[in-house]
């Protein structure tokens, strides 16, 4: 029943949130993509104002503190957020206390429905009067969630009839228990791993030595990747598995961690080394080369492996020497390169388009 009910959830346009009670994000439905352009990933175990909010006067998130812990009453208020894209946009919060047995607040949710309900003050009363009376609705008030997500979009209005009698027939019959059986506790579980390589990172950064600990966790994972593509090529998988973690040793310096795996990067870094593998490397010497030969950046891929490229590097500045290095000598994507650098991508790609360009017209002119 929790897999069935978290698939519908990542199926609606609306955004169902929960924190704990330091706000801090403890499930939240893929509708966060779209609205604020932060993945899932990213947003778990931050807050939002960290992340899109935090744009108010500390007026505003003082009454909502004020309602939502002290009151212990639902709020209800417009605000300006900044998608991650940088593009400020407005909306309305949608936020309640939910109360264990005793009466403790355990969690926080938030609730920004489809835009069938946006802006209309039925969706608003109801909100408020549903939440003030959680204590009589018990794990049924799901019901009412579902269905505010489901409205206007069709098929998935009538899978809702079907999470709803889940909701009347589940062990839970508290709210709160009822959010942390079927939501809660699955995500913890799905980011126990990213938290336990973020505490390996730490330490790692602290103390190098302790990085063979990520080796001992990954390695098995690394070597498998390789021996599936070279399964008579063991000694060069081998070889391979060992580069990756060279690599990604190099930049655990400048490494920023994210929600994401650090099996998620050592792979990717893995794939980069087996596409270089298979590259042909070119013996021709670019100054015999056309000019035209340096209008794809993909030709840059091969260019760097030129010895001749060595001169060109000497026009670049530091900081494009690193990332040119990183992406067509170490292999690394963009979206690497400006995790490992703290860099948006916009800026990584703004460098490499320069570099480029020095590059070509210091071989186009010898």
């Amino acid at each position: 029943m929790t897999m069935n009910t978290t698939t519908v959830f990542d199926a609606f346009t609306g955004t169902f949130l929960i924190t704990d009670t330091k706000g801090d994000v403890l499930y939240v439905n893929k509708a966060i993509e779209d609205r604020t352009g932060y993945a899932v990933a990213e947003v778990i175990g931050k807050r939002p104002g960290d992340l899109w909010g935090g744009q108010m006067p500390p007026t505003f998130y003082q009454d909502l503190w004020r309602t939502v812990s002290q009151k212990r009453a639902p709020f209800i208020g417009d605000v300006y957020n900044v998608h991650k894209n940088g593009q400020e946009y407005g909306e309305t919060l949608h936020i309640a206390p939910v109360f264990t047995v005793d009466g403790k607040i355990q969690y926080y949710i938030e609730l920004h429905p489809h835009t069938y309900d946006r802006g209309k003050t039925s969706f608003a009363d109801e909100f408020m009067s549903v939440f003030l009376a959680q204590e009589k609705y018990g794990a049924q008030l799901m019901e009412w969630v579902f269905a505010v997500l489901s409205r206007g979009e069709g098929k998935k209005e009538r899978m809702t009839e079907q999470i709803a009698q889940a909701c009347s027939t589940n062990d839970h019959k508290h709210l709160s228990a009822f959010l942390s059986a079927v939501f809660v506790s699955p995500f913890r579980d799905k980011f126990r791993q990213r938290q336990e390589d973020k505490a390996l990172l730490q330490d790692a950064k602290e103390d190098p030595q302790t990085f063979w600990l990520l080796y001992k966790k990954y390695s098995d994972d690394i070597l498998y990747y390789f021996m599936r593509r070279l399964p008579h090529k063991q000694a060069i998988a081998q070889e391979l598995m060992q580069e990756t973690f060279l690599r990604a040793f190099r930049y655990l310096p400048q490494f920023t961690y994210t929600n994401a795996s650090y099996r998620t990067y050592l792979l990717r870094i893995a794939h980069n080394l087996f596409v270089n593998y298979h590259r042909q490397v070119q013996t021709v010497s670019l100054d015999r080369l056309p000019e035209t030969y340096f209008v794809s950046p993909n030709v840059y891929d091969d260019m760097w492996r030129h010895q001749d490229i060595e001169r060109a590097k000497e026009v670049l500045s530091s900081i494009e020497q690193r990332i040119v290095g990183m992406k067509y000598d170490e292999g690394f994507s963009v979206r690497e390169i400006a995790v490992t650098l703290q860099k948006s991508e916009n800026a990584i790609k703004l460098h490499l388009s320069r570099a480029r360009k020095k590059m070509r017209d210091q071989l186009g002119g010898s």
